[in-house]
């Protein structure tokens, strides 16, 4: 029983160490203070991390905080920025990490910046659903996903400007009533900003959705499944109208074809009907035994009265005296 026993505690030490070695955690230290780095923005008791972080893959977790603020003030706001070196040493944060909303309860502002910041999804933001505030600039973002924002439906704020973006989902911004300053400034397929007014930011919106070069990109190299499956959703949808269209310019097509042969041949019975004999040789008038057909052949046996009618609107009038021929 002992032994079973050893060996099941074996299992669960393996099986724990493993865990930890596959999500990566890191504790962090934070300097405290109000955020004034955000134009527009109300001041926040804000933690600005000064912890050197290394994220390279997804769900990398910060554990807890070494550190605590001088005063009992709500933190609101959380700030990982690159800009900051640490011991010469330059933060790399790929991945938005979890665990941030356990350290700091309802945040109102989220800043990663300049930290080579690869993807963020609906799933990153679904802890901060009282977001007002969202700032992810000078990062390598390069698709912004449908529903990206579905969680945080109170967003004023949000800066994604100097970042790789190819493609915007078209209704990501719509339900975004709040939404007065969008920054997209230097991106690949768009550059525009609209601050503090909620008509020019949907200006932008509008542009963005008429814009092809954001909202359907073939060439863009897609990592998160998430996002590729609804890009490929996207893609069948749109060749499936492309199929249709295709199929009725077709059908067209060929509908005018069949139309344009119909027409012909009607116009043609219509000239047959109406057209004009050819001129009759002087001879078939000189000559009383021979009688012109309609069709313009000579004809024999032709029983002898007199003959009436009108040839090329011209009365042809001919006696015929031998019976029988």
């Amino acid at each position: 029983m002992k032994l079973l026993f050893h060996h099941f505690s074996s299992i669960i030490l393996i099986i724990t160490i493993f865990l930890q070695s596959t999500v990566k955690s890191s504790p962090i230290t934070c300097d405290f203070g109000y955020n004034t780095h955000m134009q527009d923005l109300t001041p926040l008791y804000c933690c600005k991390v000064t912890s050197f972080l290394q994220i390279t893959e997804r769900n990398a977790s910060l554990t807890k905080v070494l550190n605590e603020p001088n005063v009992k003030t709500p933190i609101k706001c959380f700030n990982i920025d690159g800009h900051d070196l640490i011991n010469n040493q330059k933060s790399v944060v790929n991945f938005v990490p979890t665990g941030i909303e356990k350290l700091f309860l309802n945040l109102k502002h989220f800043r990663i910046g300049d930290t080579y910041l690869k993807e963020v999804t609906k799933n990153d933001l679904e802890p901060f659903k009282e977001l007002t505030a969202l700032s992810f600039f000078y990062n390598n973002i390069e698709f912004i996903e449908k529903d990206l924002f579905i969680h945080n439906p109170h967003l004023e704020f949000i800066w994604l400007e100097k970042n790789k973006i190819k493609q915007i989902w078209p209704s990501v911004f719509d339900h975004l009533k709040s939404l007065k300053n969008l920054c997209l400034l230097n991106n690949k397929c768009v550059s525009a900003q609209a601050i503090n007014s909620k008509n020019d930011v949907k200006n932008v919106i509008e542009k963005l959705k008429q814009n092809r070069d954001c909202i359907n990109n073939e060439y863009m190299s897609i990592h998160y499944p998430e996002i590729y499956n609804e890009w490929i959703k996207m893609k069948e949808r749109e060749n499936l109208y492309f199929l249709i269209g295709g199929i009725l310019i077709l059908m067209i097509f060929i509908g005018a074809i069949v139309g344009g042969i119909f027409w012909s041949r009607k116009i043609r019975r219509q000239n047959l009907g109406k057209r004009s004999l050819p001129e009759l040789p002087m001879s078939y008038l000189k000559d009383p035994t021979i009688c012109a057909n309609f069709d313009g052949n000579p004809r024999y046996s032709v029983v002898r009265h007199d003959l009436n009618h009108t040839y090329e609107t011209l009365p042809v009038q001919g006696s015929f005296t031998n019976d029988g021929y």
